[in-house]
């Protein structure tokens, strides 16, 4: 949520359905009220996004039910940035809304009816798809953590094609795999993110060897429907996907019907607890956002992540995979990395700083034992010579 600045006094009372609310900035728009999320705990966001409305109290006492919606409308997401600018002067945009690019909009209408898990996140995801790219450029945690599991993309899949992805999103590791030479084949629940990919595929001169497909993991064989069997050398996802998936029975079928005997499968897993990110949740005083972790599912914004999280570890993917793909690696990808970004500490640390942190993190992902430290493992599987299932129904 965003804190009230000293001084301001135009807010309105935002929050979920019998929940708390609390005070928040916003601008005025033909009617409808422009809010920018920018995190916090609680998760009452996630709870006015999910059932589809507010409980909005105006500055005369009132409280009424507003529907809510994500912006998906670049024009009336920049409208309302440049509102809330105008508005609130320029030191209370910078301090609390810059690098933040969701618009949540609220309209005295009816509110909608409550959004399915799977809408929700597709909405999620297409709401931040413009901005993505940009966004990552001010995550460097972020960013080391894809360039790692990019590496061991590049290396288990070298002789491997076409692959297919899951999850691709804007294309931080189709992109460089495309380069690399690979043909792929990105499944991912949002059209918008899928259009971003496209684009910068088109721009790489790699279009010819991309094909985009809407759909979720839960649903493969749905959306790639007419695939023959055996299709892909490989199969890989990262960091979204397989934790936010609420469907997982069908997922290990509908892969081993898709990857050819002997072709390769790697992904991440959040791992339950974690014994790195769950210190490092209660040094930043988010005990609770810790405590999530031994969970099977972890709430909204509990942690960093503002959709549910369902948590998978390891071992029950190896159990879940077999018998069609035999378990060859499990590795975390950062032991130190916090879950979290923290600029403060990069700048305390400095450039040499985080260089030296990087290699000795890298060194300590390949002790034994390792995965039970990180928040992220990478498991790596490869397809058995054992019958694929019938295609699930």
């Amino acid at each position: 949520m965003t804190l009230v600045p000293p001084g301001v006094r135009e807010t309105v009372l935002l929050g979920p359905p019998a929940g708390r609310s609390v005070p928040v900035l916003f601008a005025e728009m033909h009617g409808n009220l422009y809010v920018i999320p920018t995190g916090g705990r609680g998760g009452w966001i996630a709870q006015v996004l999910r059932v589809g409305y507010a409980e909005v109290t105006t500055s005369d006492g009132r409280t009424s039910r507003w529907a809510a919606r994500l912006s998906l409308d670049p024009s009336e997401m920049e409208a309302a940035r440049v509102a809330l600018r105008r508005k609130y002067g320029e030191p209370t945009w910078s301090r609390y809304f810059a690098g933040h690019s969701k618009v949540l909009v609220l309209a005295p209408v009816p509110p909608r009816a409550a959004r399915s898990p799977l809408e929700w996140i597709q909405e999620e995801f297409d709401a931040s798809a413009a901005e993505y790219d940009r966004r990552l450029q001010t995550m460097p945690i972020e960013r080391y953590l894809k360039a790692r599991t990019l590496d061991t993309f590049l290396e288990r899949f070298r002789d491997c094609d076409p692959l297919l992805e899951i999850g691709a999103g804007t294309g931080a590791e189709t992109l460089p795999l495309l380069s690399a030479g690979h043909t792929i084949t990105a499944v991912d629940i949002s059209e918008r993110m899928l259009a971003e990919l496209t684009r910068g595929a088109r721009e790489g001169g790699w279009l010819g060897r991309l094909s985009v497909c809407k759909g979720q993991l839960g649903n493969l064989s749905e959306a790639l429907a007419g695939t023959p069997a055996g299709s892909f050398g490989g199969a890989y996802s990262s960091f979204g996907a397989f934790n936010l998936e609420t469907e997982f029975g069908r997922v290990p079928g509908s892969l081993a019907q898709l990857v050819r005997p002997r072709g390769w499968l790697a992904f991440t897993t959040l791992n339950r607890p974690g014994l790195a990110p769950l210190a490092w949740e209660v040094l930043a005083g988010n005990p609770l956002g810790g405590l999530s972790r031994f969970g099977r599912r972890i709430p909204p914004e509990r942690i960093r992540y503002p959709l549910e999280i369902q948590t998978r570890p390891p071992g029950a993917m190896r159990d879940a995979f077999a018998p069609w793909f035999r378990p060859v690696s499990m590795s975390p990808v950062s032991v130190l990395a916090p879950p979290f970004e923290s600029p403060r500490m990069l700048s305390w640390l400095s450039a040499r700083g985080v260089m030296r942190l990087q290699h000795l993190d890298q060194r300590l992902t390949r002790l034994p034992g390792g995965a039970a430290l990180g928040e992220w493992v990478l498991l790596t599987f490869q397809r058995t010579d054992a019958p694929a299932p019938p295609v699930p129904l």
